[in-house]
C-alpha cells in the first residue's frame, strides 16, 4: 500500500492507538498477506483519517506554518 502512495507527513496525529492493521482487514474478509483492491486501501485511508496526508508533494517548508524559523525550528505560535 505504502510503495504506490506519498504519504504527507506535516500534521498526521493518529488518534486510535488501539488500530490494528490485521483485525481491520479480518472485519472485511482479508488478510495481511492479500492484495487489497484499491478501494480497501482508500476505505483504510479513510478510516485512519489520513487521506488528506496522501500527495504527490511533501511539506513546503518555506510556507506557513514552518517559516519563519531559524535552523529549521520555529515556537509554533506563526499567525497567518
Amino acid at each position: 500500500m505504502c510503495s504506490e502512495h506519498f504519504l504527507n507527513v506535516c500534521y498526521l496525529n493518529f488518534v486510535d492507538v488501539d488500530f490494528s492493521r490485521e483485525t481491520w482487514l479480518a472485519s472485511r474478509g482479508y488478510s495481511s498477506n492479500d492484495t487489497l483492491p484499491s478501494y480497501i486501501i482508500s476505505e483504510l485511508l479513510h478510516d485512519l483519517d489520513i487521506i488528506q496526508y496522501i500527495g504527490e508533494s511533501s511539506c513546503n517548508r518555506k510556507s506557513i506554518p514552518f517559516y519563519p524559523n531559524r535552523n529549521g525550528w520555529n515556537t509554533g505560535n506563526v499567525v497567518q
